[in-house]
């Protein structure tokens, strides 16, 4: 089952502000979310994910695959 957080769910588990993930939404920068009318969404699966990509093993390290 992948659950659908809400905005204040998400941002619990990822231990940030709702303003931040509002902030996020707004630039791109954040996990994929969901929109149901005016209500937002992060599915458990979006969140991992762009969890995953931001991954990093040093702090010289871009992300970038080679």
């Amino acid at each position: 089952m992948n659950p659908l957080l809400t905005v204040n769910d998400a941002a619990e588990f990822l231990r940030v502000h709702v303003r931040t993930l509002e902030r996020w939404r707004q630039t791109g920068e954040g996990p994929r979310y969901t929109r149901m009318g005016r209500r937002v969404g992060y599915r458990q699966s979006d969140i991992d994910s762009w969890l995953d990509a931001n991954t990093r093993t040093s702090t010289s390290d871009t992300g970038a695959v080679a």
